[in-house]
């Protein structure tokens, strides 16, 4: 448990609250924090106002909060976006998170975004090498994207159907001083990638931060990849017993297999962190030749 989140479950006990009727994960977005409902728990007026009395604490004990929602729905299907009630503070949803030694500029309500991800980002930051080519095919307000630009020299193609995220996305390109380095497309990741295909681009990673659709767009995402590249996919898995990192590394080698490629090895496989009761992202990272 982090700092942040055991600060979270400290204010339920001093308040008396169950731990029933709040998901105990505080995410701190740059000078906003945002709380969760569990998602079996229809909103009501008494329970708003449970959540706002942790709010109100939230500000005093986390330094830096100026402002704290509620999430209340899951992330969406199109934009990735959830929706979000203003419990304390100042009602502004507007922010800069820093992560990485880049800024990025977000509205929590307009485009998604995880600080729970801060590993992964770094990660794939580290693994990238010099004078690679990077396409993120959803590509949000360009983490993935911008925080390798920002170290190494490596061009980033980065795309979102969200006209909100593609906005900050091209704010953050420049707030990080990474123009010519990174380029930024908004549309459905599928026409955009076969689009860049026909002009005859090729990349050495893709990467899928979409776990909801990026299975779906594996056939297009192949496509993409240089000869030895690398696919980063993210997923959903239901935690069963016998769900491990491997047995869904496992899934994608077969799923690929199935597509008719014949060197297919697995690079990593990692549980990124449960986003729901026995749900868990995982990250499957494939190298292909």
């Amino acid at each position: 448990m982090s700092d942040k989140d055991r600060i979270l479950v400290n204010i339920a006990e001093d308040l008396g609250v169950s731990r029933d009727l709040l998901w105990p994960r505080l995410e701190i977005v740059g000078d906003v924090a945002v709380l969760r409902k569990p998602v079996y728990l229809p909103p009501s007026d008494e329970l708003l106002g449970v959540y706002r009395k942790i709010a109100v604490e939230v500000i005093k004990r986390v330094k830096n909060v100026k402002s704290v929602w509620l999430a209340y729905t899951p992330v969406s299907d199109v934009s990735k976006t959830r929706k979000y009630l203003f419990l304390a503070g100042r009602n502004v949803s507007e922010t800069v998170y820093r992560e990485h030694g880049c800024s990025f500029r977000l509205d929590i309500r307009k485009v998604y975004f995880s600080p729970r991800l801060n590993y992964e980002h770094g990660w794939f930051a580290r693994f990238v090498k010099p004078g690679e080519r990077i396409l993120n095919m959803f590509a949000g307000v360009g983490f993935f994207s911008i925080i390798p630009a920002c170290r190494k020299d490596v061009k980033s193609y980065a795309i979102d159907i969200n006209p909100h995220a593609y906005k900050y996305l091209l704010d953050n390109i420049r707030l990080n001083k990474v123009e010519g380095k990174v380029y930024a497309f908004h549309g459905d990741a599928a026409i955009i990638t076969s689009v860049l295909v026909s002009e005859k681009k090729k990349f050495q990673h893709v990467i899928m931060p979409y776990p909801e659709k990026a299975i779906s767009y594996l056939p297009v995402a192949v496509e993409a990849l240089d000869k030895c590249g690398y696919l980063h996919i993210y997923l959903h898995r239901r935690m069963e017993r016998g769900t491990t990192p491997d047995v869904v590394g496992g899934s994608i080698r077969k799923k690929l297999l199935r597509l008719g490629f014949k060197d297919v090895e697995i690079v990593r496989t990692r549980l990124v962190r449960t986003v729901g009761p026995r749900y868990g992202q995982y990250v499957v990272t494939v190298k292909l030749c």
